[in-house]
C-alpha cells in the first residue's frame, strides 16, 4: 500500500531553501545592509515560486498515480468535503464487489457514484428541470442525489438497476481525480458496516487499510460529516446529514 501526502512531501524537498532565506534574514536583521536585503527577498520569491511549482508538479504525480490505479481496477483512498472515500472504477464489477467485501457491506444496500459536474450526471440520468433546480439550489458536495437511471451500458446491472446515487463533490483532490480520469468514480465511506465513517487518514482501520493500493492523506478540508441523501424520485430524505432537512424541505416547497 501507497500513502501519500500532498503537502507534507514538498516541505521535506523545500527545507534547505528555506534555511537559505531564514539565514539571509537574519543576516540583514544584524548588518542591515541593501545587499542582504536584496538577496533575502530574491531568494524568497525564488522560495515561493519553486514551491508552487513543486506542489503543482508533486500533486499532479500523485493524482496520476491514484487514477492510474483506478483504471487498473484497484482499491484507492482519498479525502473527499465529507468523509475519507473508498472508491474503485464504476466499470468493474470486481472492484465494486471488492469494496463490499472489505466493508461487509449487504449486498442489497446501493452505493453512490463521484461525478465531476451537472454535465456528467446527465450522461447517466435524464435531469428533469425541477430536480435540476433543487440540485443547483443545494450546496454542491454536501447531498448525494438518488436518481432514475438512463444509461445501463457503462454501470454493471448487478449494482445500478433503476436509480444511481450521484454526489458532485468540491473537494480539490476529488475533483482532480474525476477530471484527470473523466469517468465516475464509485466512492463510499471508509468504514465497516455499522462501523462510524472516517475523517482522519489516521484513523483508517488496519483491516481496511490491507485492501486498498493507495492512500492519499489530507485531512485538511474533510468535515467528518456524511453527505445528507435525498431520493429525487420520490422527494424524501433517505439519509440525515450535513445539510438540514429544513434547509432541503424548504427547497422542495420552493421548487416543486
Amino acid at each position: 500500500m501507497l500513502t501519500l501526502r500532498p503537502k507534507t512531501t514538498i516541505y521535506t524537498s523545500l527545507h534547505t531553501i528555506y534555511l537559505i532565506c531564514f539565514a539571509s534574514y537574519i543576516l540583514k536583521v544584524f548588518f542591515d545592509t541593501i545587499n542582504n536585503f536584496i538577496i533575502m527577498n530574491t531568494l524568497i520569491v525564488i522560495y515561493t515560486v519553486f514551491y508552487k511549482q513543486a506542489y503543482t508538479i508533486i500533486t499532479s504525480s500523485m493524482i496520476l498515480q491514484v487514477v492510474n490505479l483506478l483504471k487498473k481496477n484497484e482499491i484507492v483512498c482519498f479525502p473527499t468535503d465529507t468523509v475519507y472515500a473508498l472508491a474503485c472504477s464504476a466499470q468493474s464489477e470486481a472492484a465494486i464487489n471488492k469494496i463490499y467485501h472489505i466493508k461487509n457491506r449487504p449486498s442489497n444496500k446501493p452505493i453512490s457514484l463521484l461525478m465531476q459536474d451537472i454535465k456528467q450526471v446527465n450522461m447517466f440520468s435524464r435531469l428533469e428541470e425541477q430536480n435540476l433546480k433543487i440540485i443547483q439550489h443545494l450546496p454542491p458536495g454536501k447531498v448525494t442525489f438518488v436518481l432514475p437511471i438512463h444509461n445501463h451500458h457503462y454501470l454493471p446491472k448487478s449494482f445500478f438497476k433503476n436509480t444511481i446515487g450521484i454526489r458532485i463533490p468540491t473537494h480539490p483532490i476529488t475533483l482532480a481525480i474525476l477530471h484527470s480520469i473523466g469517468t465516475p468514480i464509485i466512492a463510499t465511506s471508509v468504514n465497516t458496516a455499522g462501523a462510524h465513517s472516517v475523517s482522519k487518514a489516521s484513523n483508517i482501520p488496519d483491516a481496511i487499510k490491507k485492501n486498498i493500493s493507495i492512500i492519499v492523506k489530507d485531512d485538511t478540508l474533510v468535515s467528518g460529516l456524511e453527505s445528507t441523501v435525498i431520493d429525487l424520485t420520490s422527494y424524501k430524505i433517505l439519509r440525515q446529514g450535513i445539510v438540514s432537512d429544513q434547509e432541503i424541505y424548504n427547497i422542495f416547497q420552493s421548487v416543486l
